[in-house]
């Protein structure tokens, strides 16, 4: 885009074979990943620089050769987003983060069910199936309403169909109630002491996050945790947990000012109808004949980036947006 241009410069960069790239100004090692192929930017682990061995997140510089070492498998890098450049970055993680996520809720659902009905795994994949469910699954680990739903089709389904696997099933099952536990929202019919934190990640107050159950305690994982995974994969006990207190998200808007009298306080007066709270506003930091560019850091329950950006978007000319909140740290 060309407003972009006045804002940033490309630089190239090369691979040791001598082909040549082009990137927009601070892109990383990771952008020039995903430049030379996808699968590439998605299997990268490692990076050199001009020979040295460098971080996936080093920003580049003019005529830098940079050779990625990648893996056979995909490797997520969800934290990143913010930090990579280049459109074809972000939509590759962003395609990997969001896959990944379906993929650990529709299990989730399934360990949880378990949970609550005292069940196997195969038996509650079953039922799912049976009842016709299994499109829909993955909304139950972040859906309470959905998930009573899920259970009360359950109930009804056991209640009626003569199915000798489901005679536990149809003898009841403790009805599920809310804890809340310190930061926590529960939905589970478990004995529910305690929250613990295992040592693999620290999730922040808004961060997506899981329950395992172990005993009467509850343990909290980012969604995204490595761990994590592979507890779910193996199908351990899960419950339904949200966080029970609301977060603010904080954001830099780069916005460009056309010539034209009034129009920073019609910004400012349109983001308040957004719901946006402005912290600070840097004028004058990039001047072109055709504008003046300014920085804006506002705060707003939005928690989704992508979806901010296209609620300003429609009103402005919205260079960049920037999550200033701590990115979380595998």
């Amino acid at each position: 885009m060309a407003k972009y241009d006045l804002f940033s410069e490309d630089i190239t960069v090369f691979s040791p074979d001598g082909d040549n790239y082009t990137l927009p100004k601070g892109s990383t090692a990771l952008d020039f990943a995903y430049a030379v192929h996808s699968e590439v930017g998605s299997n990268a682990i490692d990076a050199f620089v001009n020979k040295r061995n460098s971080s996936l997140l080093t920003v580049l510089k003019n005529s830098d050769i940079v050779k990625i070492i990648k893996d056979d498998m995909p490797h997520l890098h969800c934290s990143w987003l913010d930090t990579v450049k280049t459109s074809k970055a972000k939509e590759g993680m962003r395609s990997a983060c969001k896959t990944r996520i379906k993929e650990t809720d529709t299990l989730s659902a399934y360990n949880i069910l378990k949970t609550l009905f005292s069940q196997s795994h195969d038996t509650i994949k079953s039922l799912v199936e049976r009842l016709g469910l299994i499109e829909h699954i993955y909304k139950l680990p972040s859906s309470q309403d959905y998930y009573k739903d899920v259970i009360h089709k359950v109930a009804e389904y056991t209640g009626t169909k003569q199915v000798r696997f489901w005679e536990l099933l149809k003898k009841g099952y403790k009805v599920p109630k809310v804890k809340e536990l310190e930061h926590f929202h529960f939905f589970t019919n478990k004995p529910l002491d305690s929250v613990e934190f295992d040592y693999c990640c620290h999730p922040k107050l808004g961060d997506e996050i899981v329950a395992f159950y172990e005993g009467s305690h509850a343990v909290i994982h980012h969604k995204l945790c490595k761990q994590a995974y592979t507890k779910i994969v193996a199908n351990d006990a899960m419950i339904f947990v949200r966080w029970s207190t609301s977060k603010h998200a904080h954001y830099r808007l780069t916005m460009s000012l056309q010539n034209q009298k009034g129009i920073l306080a019609e910004i400012l007066t349109k983001l308040s109808e957004l719901n946006l709270n402005v912290l600070s506003i840097e004028l004058g930091i990039r001047r072109s004949e055709e504008a003046e560019f300014c920085q804006i850091e506002v705060e707003s329950r939005e928690l989704e980036k992508h979806i901010l950006k296209e609620k300003i978007g429609q009103k402005f000319n919205l260079v960049e947006i920037i999550s200033l909140d701590d990115a979380y740290n595998k």
